[in-house]
């Protein structure tokens, strides 16, 4: 009989891996999984047992949203349809996340349906570059789209190091920069989502582990601190607004498209125009046109993208002096950022320095 899909099953102790199947268990329905009886809490359970089984729990609802999102059927373990990218990247999100808090073995059967949900996705139109072969090419397309696992962005990163010419080919140096930046982002989120996750089980589960910090000091001791492991935890990030996110999404997508196709004006044409109308729209900056130009990659900027992509669409009247005004307005935005921020300025300012007019302007270019 066909073995339908493996339904993660993570609780205290020993983690079961259970897969359901399509053969008629004894008292059980046909394709319902056995999932034995969770024993309940023992005097001699310990804390971080309590905390452990509730981190179990929070990520087998995950699990389960996880595989429905990608279309999983229970009965064939057959991804159906065609998954939506953003529930690919949900579940690679998540693969990593589990893998970080010790569930290695369930997030690697995880991730083999987020690789049958990336291969049921239609096959992106990759152009040939001939620095990079064109399998790590197209695993490198692959990556950039769905994963929003770091250690798989850096392993690519690793790949493209070892190319014979990295150290001295632009293009490949430009994009491992720019894969390892998003591994660098990425695990600036997951740090803040296990941050919230490690307060919840504090608050929810009592039998959590909990020290308390205390400075009592004894006569003939030294001072002795321990610190509540609460503290550490930095508040979480204020939500991104919704034009927040739809530049990280733009600027994501337009490095892509130039990754690949390369810098304009090669690559002008290729961009998805829908997502960058999105943005414009978000963004008020009058009448949406779905092109790139200088005044979107300002917006850009101004919602929190400091990795900028190269201007893609110039005025047909543009000169040497249309891109110095454009670098003098990132500055602007920089010299703000100054203050609190100053990694993110020199960022801006590197992104100003690159752009010279390269998608067509009138005249030479700046230098």
């Amino acid at each position: 009989m066909a073995i339908a899909a493996p339904i993660i099953i993570l609780g205290a102790g020993a983690l079961a891996l259970l897969a359901m199947s399509s053969k008629k268990n004894t008292g059980s329905s046909p394709g319902t999984a056995i999932v034995p009886a969770t024993p309940g809490a023992s005097n001699s359970a310990t804390s971080a047992e309590a905390v452990k089984q509730a981190q179990a729990q929070s990520y087998q609802a995950e699990v389960v949203k996880a595989l429905s999102l990608m279309g999983v059927n229970p009965e064939t373990a057959e991804v159906t349809g065609t998954p939506s990218e953003e529930s690919i990247q949900y579940g690679s999100a998540l693969v990593a996340r589990m893998k970080g808090d010790g569930f290695v073995q369930e997030s690697q059967m995880l991730n083999v349906y987020v690789q049958r949900a990336i291969a049921k996705r239609p096959a992106a139109t990759v152009v040939a570059i001939p620095s990079i072969p064109p399998a790590l090419q197209q695993e490198l397309n692959n990556v950039l789209k769905y994963s929003k696992d770091p250690a798989v962005l850096r392993k690519v990163a690793a790949a493209l190091k070892k190319l014979p010419n990295a150290a001295t080919d632009q293009t490949i140096i430009n994009t491992v920069e720019m894969v390892e930046e998003m591994a660098s982002q990425i695990e600036a989120q997951l740090k803040t989502a296990d941050a919230i996750r490690q307060v919840d089980v504090v608050i929810n589960n009592p039998s959590a582990p909990v020290t308390i910090t205390s400075s009592t000091t004894n006569a003939g001791s030294n001072p002795a601190t321990v610190t509540n492991p609460i503290d550490s935890i930095k508040p979480a990030a204020a939500p991104k607004s919704p034009v927040e996110t739809q530049a990280d999404l733009m600027v994501a997508h337009l490095h892509r498209v130039q990754n690949t196709y390369g810098i304009p004006p090669k690559s002008k044409g290729k961009e998805d125009g829908n997502v960058i109308r999105k943005f414009q729209t978000l963004a008020k900056l009058g009448s949406p046109d779905g092109k790139p130009g200088p005044g979107t990659l300002v917006a850009a900027a101004a919602a929190g993208q400091y990795n900028l992509p190269y201007v893609m669409y110039w005025p047909k009247s543009a000169t040497k002096q249309k891109v110095l005004d454009y670098r003098a307005a990132l500055e602007a935005i920089a010299s703000k950022l100054e203050g609190t921020n100053p990694s993110a300025a020199e960022e801006l300012r590197m992104s100003a320095a690159r752009e010279r007019g390269q998608a067509g302007i009138v005249g030479a270019m700046p230098a």
